[in-house]
């Protein structure tokens, strides 16, 4: 059974080009993550990355993007709305394996101005 991390993470960002949505979020011990983005704009976000780096001054690697949010596979496993592109006042949510990862990030892009909420959770 997975033990969940006690409380939830949120962070907003207003996106207008290609910019972080969530801080930088170290792994840990956590052995997913359970992210849920709502764009509560009118504009449309588009190209959500998740990056990661496996050593604590690594190189950042795009590891999810895309079409890779279509498609339940890899390190993605479970994914709900459409998350490569977020209409506006739409809600995604996705499930990813954290292993073998030290560090996380998400970024997205947006041609108008749009604000996001995200809120992430870790589980062991």
């Amino acid at each position: 059974m997975l033990r969940q991390q006690e409380g939830a993470e949120t962070s907003t960002a207003a996106i207008t080009t290609a910019k972080s949505i969530t801080p930088n979020i170290l792994v840990k011990s956590y052995s997913q993550l359970v992210i849920h983005i709502s764009n509560t704009s009118a504009n449309a976000l588009t190209n959500l990355i998740m990056e990661a780096r496996f050593t604590p001054n690594g190189t950042w690697y795009t590891v999810l993007t895309g079409s890779d949010w279509g498609t339940i596979a890899g390190i993605l496993r479970g994914v709900q709305g459409g998350l490569n592109t977020l209409a506006g006042g739409a809600n995604g949510m996705a499930q990813i394996d954290l292993f073998p990862f030290h560090e996380i990030r998400f970024q997205a892009t947006a041609g108008s101005a749009a604000e996001t909420t995200v809120v992430h959770r870790m589980r062991e």
